[in-house]
């Protein structure tokens, strides 16, 4: 596995959609905590 490899498997883990956060992602649901703490 490289590393291109490995980052393309968690942008797209982490901008999939999940039941048990209401159908956000999870990118979603850090940045906009993020943002707040600005």
């Amino acid at each position: 596995c490289s590393t291109e490899y490995i980052n393309t498997c968690i942008e797209k883990l982490n901008k999939r959609p999940r039941k048990c956060l209401g159908w956000k992602t999870p990118y979603e649901l850090f940045f906009n905590k993020a943002l707040r703490l600005i």
